[in-house]
């Protein structure tokens, strides 16, 4: 809320959580570099400190997952260099929380890749664009050195799904590597069974 100041935020998000008076923001906030802007009005906040405001409150509950969507739409190029390079550090500092970015997107392929084998706790979520659209880079690592580390959600309806499977096929990867991408590097990560996710998808 840009009326408020980060440190009323923060706050707030702590109320949501029910975690009291105990909750740790100056902690958090000085995680993330922003300890000596939280009284200033958010609305006043550069996108980058905006972007550690953000990742501070997320980490506010000692949350087990973080969903990071699209970590890098519509920043200028420093700023996406230095979003990657905090989800770098928020990996280092937090061992136990799972990072899941979700279509971080062109051009930060290779940064983002950089981040998800650097980092035990960081995967990959690929949709958001056409398998066609894939770099040959990107294409070569997920039959390779990413094949324990990406998954492939769901674009529908903005990419129906025999365009999505005709497309995923023409790459030519292998029934095993398609199964790790499409549900088993999913189960793991996610902590999920296919019983389960079936049982979740149905209701």
């Amino acid at each position: 809320y840009d009326r408020l100041s980060g440190r009323d935020n923060l706050r707030y998000a702590a109320e949501l959580w029910d975690l009291g008076r105990d909750a740790p923001i100056e902690e958090c906030a000085d995680r993330f570099g922003i300890l000596d802007s939280l009284d200033l009005t958010v609305g006043g906040y550069s996108t980058g400190m905006k972007t550690r405001l953000a990742l501070t409150r997320a980490v506010l509950h000692d949350p087990e997952l973080l969903l990071l969507d699209e970590p890098t739409s519509g920043l200028d190029p420093e700023s996406s260099q230095a979003v990657l390079k905090l989800i770098d550090e928020l990996a280092a500092t937090f061992p136990d929380l799972t990072i899941v970015a979700a279509h971080p997107g062109w051009p930060w392929i290779d940064e983002m890749t950089a981040v998800a084998l650097h980092k035990g706790n960081v995967f990959w979520e690929l949709s958001g664009w056409a398998p066609r659209y894939f770099p040959d880079s990107l294409r070569r690592d997920v039959r390779g050195r990413l094949r324990d580390k990406v998954m492939f959600g769901s674009d529908y309806p903005s990419i129906p799904f025999d365009r999505l499977f005709r497309e995923w096929g023409e790459l030519g990867y292998s029934d095993e590597v398609m199964a790790r991408v499409f549900w088993q590097n999913a189960e793991r990560i996610l902590g999920l069974s296919r019983g389960a996710a079936a049982r979740s998808a149905a209701r």
